[in-house]
Parts: C-alpha cells; structure tokens; sequence
C-alpha cells in the first residue's frame, strides 16, 4: 500500500510539472507570437486596432474573420473587452484579433495591462473622454467561453419553471372540475333516491366550496382558457373604437422595422454603402418610427378617460387603478427582463455570444430594477447602459398614467377649466420643449438612443412626450360627449370624411418628409427651424393621425372593415407583448450570428417580417403563460365590486 502511495505521488508530481512545463513554453511561444499585437498597441492608432467594435465607433467589421481566421493552421480569434468603470457612465469597446492557438485568456489580458498607458491614450481619442485609471481588461475566445450558471441565472429559470408549473396545475384544476362535473350529472341522470342525492348534492357542494377557496386562483393559469380568451371576440359597446386594433398592429410593426434597421448597421458587410443608403426617402420613414410612440400614447389617453369612471373617483380607487396597471404590466415585464438578461444566452452558440451575454450582465445587474420601478428614464444618463432601453416608453406612460386622472378630474368638474388646463399643458410643453432642444441644438432628426444629452433630456422624460397624450383625453373627452350630434350633422358627408382622412395622412407625410434634406447636410436648416420640428412635431403628427382615423370613429365602414377586422383584433391583443419581446428576439439572433449580413432595404424588410413573426409566436406564448394569467389574478381579486371596479376594466392600450 506505501509503495502505491508513492507511486501514484510521484505519477502526480510529474504530471503537474510536465503540465506548468508545457503551459510555460505554450506561454512564452504565445507571448513571441503575440509580437504583432504588442506593435499594434504600441503604435496608437485606433483604426488597426479596431476590427470589431460594438458601440458604433467604426461600425461591426466582417464577422466571417472569425471563421476565416480560425480555419487558418496556427490561428485562432480573440475578441478583447476594454471596459471603463464605472460602465454605466461610459462606453464599453470590443475589438478582434487573430492570435495564435497557442494563447489563452490570460495571455491577452497581461499584454493589454502591459499596454495599459497607449490603450488609455487610443481610448481617450475615440471615446474624446479621458479614462486614465479607469479601464479594466478582459479577453474570451469565440465558442470556447460561455456565460456562467450563477445565482442570477437560478433565479431567472426558477421564476419561468414557476409560471409553468402553475400553468400545468391550472391545467390539471380544468381537467379535475370537468371530471366533478361528469361525475356529479352521472349522479343526477340515475336512479337514485331523493336522500342519497341529496347527500351526494351536500357532499359535492362542500368539497366544491373548500375546492374554491383554495384552488380557485388556478383557473387563472388555465392555458386553454387563455388561448380562447386571445381568438375571443366580442361585440364591443362601441364597434367604432375597433379601427385602433389595425393602428396598434400597424405602429408595433413601424417599430420592429426600425429597430431592423438599425440592427443591420451592425452586421453589415458592405460598410462602404451605407452612407449612401441611409440617405434616400425611405430611410428617413424608417428612421422617425419614433412618432409611432406618440401615436401610442394618444391611444393611452383616449383609452384612459374612456373607462375612467371620475364620479367613483377617490382614493381608495386611485389605489386599486395603480394595483390594477402594476398586475397587468409588471409580471411580463419581469420575465421579459430575465429573458433577455439569463435566459437567452445560454441558447446560444455564436462567436459573440460571450460578448452580449456580458453587456447585459452588466447593465442589468446595474439598472434592472431602475426598469421594473419605471425610472429609468429618468435616472440612468446613458440610455445605451439601460438593462432594457426600449422599457423607457413603459416608464413614460406609467409616470403620465400615475397623475393624468387628477387632470381629467378638473376637465369633469369643470369642462371648460378643465380643457384650457389640458391645452395650456399642451403649450407649456412645447414652449418648455422649443426652449431645450435650441439651445441644446439637439438635431431635429435626433440621436436617438445613442445621444446621451438628446436622450436624457428630451427623448425618453414625460414632459416632452405628454402633449399626444393630453390630446388622447381631448379627443376622447370630445368623442364621448359631442360625437352623436356631430354624427348626426355630418351623417351623409362621406366625401367631407374621405377629404379628412386623406388631410390627416398628408399630415403624417408631410411632417416626416420635411426632414429629407437633413440626410444629406444635417446643417441644412437653422437649429431654430429643427428645435420648431423637435417641440411641434408630435403634435402635429397625433392630430394628423387623428384626423385620419376621424371618420372611422364616426362610423365609417371603409376603415373599420380594415382596421376593425377580427386578424387585427387578434393581433392587437399581442402588440404589447410583441413590443416588450421583440428586441429580445433580435438579442437571440445576435447571441447566435454566424455571418454578416449585406445592407439592403430588401434584407430589413425581409429581417423584420422574420422578427414580426418570430414576435407573434413569442408574445402568443407570453400572453399565455404569463399576461393573461396575471390579468385574470387581478380581476379574481378584484371580482367582488364589478362596479366599483369600472374604471379599472376595459381595453386600455
């Protein structure tokens, strides 16, 4: 036993040292082949260094390097992370290598500390920000490094396999009240005498009511009733509101489609084009999908003061209306989070992968509950740092949603105040909004997300975007109270309402294409003239939005036979599960890229009727599973007082 004892030792102690051997000539033949990466970072200059960089410095290089490279004897792809700290004030970059096989991690990591100084210097010029001290290195190697199971991910799994598992006893809770219910009417259709089905009756209705205290709450989760819950139509107390089923479908898709097109500035191939393609007419009709969120929150407005109810107006009911917008929004908001934060980057396989996994492992683990609290808008001052950046408009809509029915309740008091409020809100805005965009110079056709001070400032806050809501409740306010009279007057004005409907689209053209010279000289007109687009802009589009869904509001079949019909009315129940989801489709897509893509309008509209498609199923599942579900909780709890519950019910947007 001793002499194997020592055997088995000294096998170990040589099998140690041949490895820390082979490990060392593997390193010092890797540090002699890395040579020319050391020149690179010694020399300074930003363009050999950058071959793939993800925050739009130089735009994704060709993403086939990876597979080019790793095909070469001897060579195999490194992708580096410069990461400032703290992250979520600055930028993170990653570029690509083509090193030997012979080196890890490691190896990259100790040449960039070594190189600390030059990468500072090359940083700084790109960033034009100085990072001295701030930076922190890391390195991984496409399809060899992959994301970590850690606490985070056991959570975000634990919570999906929840919502399952009550789905499949919501499920099993139908199969079981369907077997009562053919057992307790084989019990009435026999013979049986009058005491023993009276037994029976008493036996049934006991375990029926513990059944319903205990396990009513399930039915909530019955998938089978939720699938027909979404294909239910129902005839509506007004079929003229029906037209918005087409106009949040329609909006969604606006959206998906720019959110395409960006992605495809990305993993384009064909670099070089692209200035000449993002100047033509279509890319600016792509580019201001950003009017399709007024066009969201007109329909907010106009839907809130619909089943608002201002005479049951109090307190305790301002508290059940805030339970009610939590219950339905913040469950699927939730999941969708940790879908896109742990879930998806475990099914992926693509050569950067790692690279996203770790972006969104920072910014949620930074910001996730800024998003679930609705203030992150408001707070984080780098949009791009945001866990999910495309929830600031949930924020926006929530902080809007929390004081408008103090403002609709001055309008119910008294009409005419109440209106010139709502107006005289609608000016301030637009002054205040005129005001901070020219001085600002902010660029009328925007930076997006990616500007931080456009952004912070003026994008993603509540009082720029709240006139299209205040003229949500005007519209409605008008709608509800004027529409039988002016229906009545106008009732055989057919052409009247086709000259109103075809004025609101021009509206809508008009106010977009104004912008086309600014794609080809952003200097093209006065910051005066762009700070006068950037304030009056959303309004002008909501009412010409208005205008056009005008006469199908007053009854007109030709838009509410296409905007009203029952694919719309389906589909419209999806539109915000496909709006939180869809941007998670895109991060699969990129977790799993293999190739760069060719920049063409026929490849983003084809990408975004995939995404759409891809959305639907996805969000079918969501509203399923989780936002039915949840709805259905909150009308169980709430079931008791129907009428006191009217202005917590409807068809909010």
């Amino acid at each position: 036993l001793w002499t194997m004892t020592n055997y088995w030792i000294l096998v170990l102690i040589i099998a140690t040292v041949s490895a820390e051997s082979g490990s060392q000539q593997k390193s010092s033949a890797c540090r002699q082949e890395l040579q020319e990466l050391d020149r690179i970072f010694k020399d300074g200059n930003p363009v050999d260094l950058v071959s793939l960089d993800f925050n739009y410095v130089n735009g994704v290089k060709d993403i086939n390097l990876v597979h080019s490279c790793n095909k070469s004897p001897g060579k195999k792809y490194a992708i580096l992370l410069f990461k400032p700290n703290p992250p979520a004030q600055k930028q993170f970059l990653f570029v690509g290598y083509c090193g030997p096989s012979s080196c890890h991690v490691n190896d990259y990591t100790t040449l960039m500390e070594t190189n600390r100084q030059v990468i500072e210097i090359v940083f700084a010029q790109i960033l034009k920000e100085d990072v001295t001290g701030l930076l922190s290195f890391e390195a991984f190697i496409p399809y060899e490094t992959y994301p970590p199971f850690d606490i985070k991910a056991f959570f975000s799994f634990s919570i999906l396999l929840l919502i399952i598992g009550a789905s499949v006893a919501g499920l099993f809770h139908r199969f079981s009240k369907q077997t009562k219910s053919q057992g307790a009417q084989t019990l009435v259709e026999g013979k049986i005498n009058q005491t023993s089905l009276i037994l029976a009756e008493s036996g049934t209705s006991v375990a029926g009511m513990k059944e319903s205290r205990n396990f009513s709450f399930l039915t909530c989760f019955d998938p089978v009733a939720n699938v027909a819950k979404l294909f239910q139509t129902s005839p509506r107390a007004d079929p003229n509101l029906s037209i918005f089923h087409g106009v949040r479908v329609l909006l969604i898709y606006w959206v998906i489609l720019n959110h395409e097109f960006v992605d495809a500035l990305f993993w384009t191939s064909n670099q070089e084009n692209i200035p000449g393609l993002t100047t033509e007419a279509i890319a600016l009709f792509i580019k201001k999908a950003d009017f399709s969120v007024d066009g969201f929150l007109f329909m907010s407005g106009f839907f809130f003061v619909y089943v608002f109810r201002a005479q049951n107006f109090s307190a305790k009911e301002y508290g059940r209306m805030v339970i009610h917008r939590l219950m339905r929004i913040v469950p699927i908001y939730l999941v969708v989070i940790l879908l896109n934060w742990k879930v998806i980057q475990f099914f992926g396989n693509g050569p950067l992968l790692q690279i996203f996994a770790r972006i969104e492992d920072e910014k949620c683990s930074q910001n996730g509950l800024l998003d679930l609290f609705f203030l992150n808008n408001l707070i984080i001052d780098n949009p791009t740092n945001d866990c999910i950046g495309w929830g600031w408009y949930l924020a926006c809509d929530m902080q809007i949603y929390l004081v408008i029915p103090f403002i609709i309740l001055l309008a119910y008091r008294n009409k005419t105040k109440g209106k010139t409020i709502i107006w005289g809100l609608i000016i301030v805005s637009i002054i205040y909004t005129f005001f901070l965009t020219y001085f600002g110079e902010y660029p009328a056709l925007g930076g997006g997300g990616f500007n931080a001070g456009y952004s912070r400032k003026y994008y993603l806050v509540p009082w720029t975007r709240i006139s299209p809501y205040l003229l949500g409740v005007l519209v409605a306010i008008w709608y509800m109270n004027e529409r039988d009279s002016f229906t009545q007057a106008h009732k055989n004005s057919r052409a009247l309402q086709l000259i109103i409907s075809l004025l609101g689209l021009f509206t809508i053209y008009s106010i977009i294409i104004v912008l086309f010279p600014l794609l080809n000289d952003p200097n093209y007109f006065s910051y005066f003239w762009q700070a006068l687009h950037l304030s009056g802009s959303r309004i002008i589009f909501t009412a010409g939005l208005c205008a056009f869904l005008l006469p199908g509001l007053l009854g007109s079949k030709y838009l509410s036979n296409i905007l009203g019909n029952r694919f719309f009315e389906v589909m419209a129940k999806l539109t915000f599960s496909s709006y939180l989801v869809h941007p998670v489709i895109q991060h699969f897509r990129s977790y799993n890229r293999e190739f760069s893509i060719e920049f063409s309008y026929l490849s983003i509209f084809q990408c975004s009727l995939e995404t759409a498609i891809v959305s639907v199923c996805a969000a079918f599942l969501l509203f399923v599973f989780v936002e039915a579900p949840f709805g259905n909780l909150e009308q169980h709890f709430f079931r008791g007082d129907k009428k006191k519950s009217a202005a917590l019910i409807g068809d909010e947007v």
